[in-house]
């Protein structure tokens, strides 16, 4: 027995509790838990090591802009974290970014949307 089709649902199961994070500047040595833990200050969403599976920078269609992955450990976590994101609006001057330019946080990142329309029209 084979499967042909492949299901979305399966495809993003594992990223359910993923959030991408666009528009912070990179720097050098930067880390990325510190920045997703002071933006979780700035939103009123305490963000603990503990929360957190993994964070890391992916590349985009312009090479000057990384955005940032968060994998949660709980759904809950990036839930609330996604609501008070919205709910607040944050900008870069929350993160000590000179200027003021708003930050993006999706709850499903483009690499993810993507993945997830790959192989329907088969």
């Amino acid at each position: 027995m084979f499967l042909h089709a492949k299901s979305p649902h399966l495809s993003s199961t594992p990223r359910a509790n993923n959030l991408e994070i666009r528009g912070v500047p990179v720097t050098q040595g930067e880390e990325c838990l510190e920045i997703v833990k002071q933006l979780g200050d700035d939103i009123g969403c305490t963000v603990q090591t503990e929360d957190i599976d993994t964070t890391h920078r992916v590349p985009t269609h312009n090479a000057n802009q990384k955005n940032i992955i968060v994998r949660f450990c709980s759904r809950n976590k990036r839930t609330e974290f996604l609501s008070n994101t919205r709910r607040s609006r944050p900008t870069t001057s929350c993160l000590g970014v000179l200027g003021e330019s708003s930050l993006g946080v999706l709850g499903e990142s483009s690499q993810q949307a993507t993945a997830n329309t790959e192989g329907q029209d088969e």
